[in-house]
């Protein structure tokens, strides 16, 4: 080896101590000040997460059940542990948008639109959210305006009816009314008997039949009889037509029922005989003739 390379390679050594000596002070520097130390762990341990992190995200790329458990422990550290799981349902709807549906929404949470049609969707609903005790809790009131509406409709028709001077019709009660207008209309002898017989039919005790002594009751029925015999009479005259009395005729016992002493009727030699025939003053059996079509 010629004296040069024996020189360079000196300088290269002298170097190499004073940056190792320079590297040692400030490592030494870092030890003694507390603060300074504990910062760069910190960014050291934030540093080798990152790199985790996007190991695993170039190894699970076909895993979307990572992902989203990943992304609800973002939520839950951003958020922090709210009631009823308000706030994921809204930031996972937005996680679903793309394009622009998700700019749209972006541009609502800016506004503060997302809040205003909260507030009213809890006014139409009757929930008063206004109502909190603490930071993290709320007292939500929920009232049905449905069965209020519908209390307060009977409330109003139960003050009408009784408020009201015109009374409800009874149909029983317009029912008398008219048959009592009815009735006004007849002469005085109808209008009795109507009368009567609108009383019995409410309930009242019928009338009871005149008494009459027998002897005037055979003298008032002989003069029906002769007052209807003159009246048929006049009639006959008159030229209408009157219908005769049919008086039932009294059956002797003793008496002969046939002439020529025929018991039955025959038929093809072959003699039939009934009770009525064997009766004493029985009519004979009549033929029966056959209807000629």
């Amino acid at each position: 080896m010629s004296s040069r390379e024996q020189i360079m390679g000196s300088k290269m050594v002298e170097n190499l101590q004073e940056e190792l000596l320079k590297r040692l002070d400030a490592y030494g520097e870092s030890v003694m000040d507390s603060k300074d130390y504990d910062e760069r762990i910190k960014r050291a341990k934030i540093a080798k997460k990152r790199k985790v992190v996007q190991d695993d995200e170039d190894n699970v790329i076909g895993n979307p059940n990572v992902k989203k458990k990943r992304r609800k422990k973002k939520r839950v550290t951003e958020t922090g542990n709210l009631p009823n799981g308000i706030h994921e349902e809204e930031e996972g709807a937005q996680f679903k948008l793309s394009g622009k549906e998700k700019r749209k929404q972006e541009l609502k949470d800016e506004l503060g639109l997302n809040v205003m049609e909260k507030s009213e969707i809890e006014n139409n609903n009757g929930v008063d959210s206004t109502n909190t005790t603490s930071k993290n809790s709320k007292v939500v009131v929920y009232e049905r305006p449905k069965s209020k509406k519908r209390e307060e409709n009977k409330m109003d028709f139960i003050d009408n009816v009784g408020d009201s001077s015109t009374p409800l019709i009874d149909l029983k009660s317009a029912r008398l009314d008219v048959q009592k207008f009815g009735i006004k209309g007849f002469s005085d002898e109808k209008k009795d008997a109507a009368m009567e017989s609108l009383l019995v039919k409410l309930g009242a005790k019928p009338k009871k039949n005149k008494a009459y002594n027998y002897k005037e009751y055979q003298a008032m029925v002989q003069r029906q009889k002769v007052e209807e015999r003159e009246k048929r009479e006049l009639d006959r005259k008159l030229g209408y037509k009157v219908k005769r009395k049919v008086v039932a005729q009294k059956k002797d016992r003793n008496d002969v029922g046939r002439v020529d002493g025929q018991v039955g009727k025959y038929k093809h030699g072959v003699q039939f005989v009934t009770r009525k025939d064997l009766q004493p003053g029985g009519k004979p059996s009549k033929k029966k003739r056959k209807k000629k079509f």
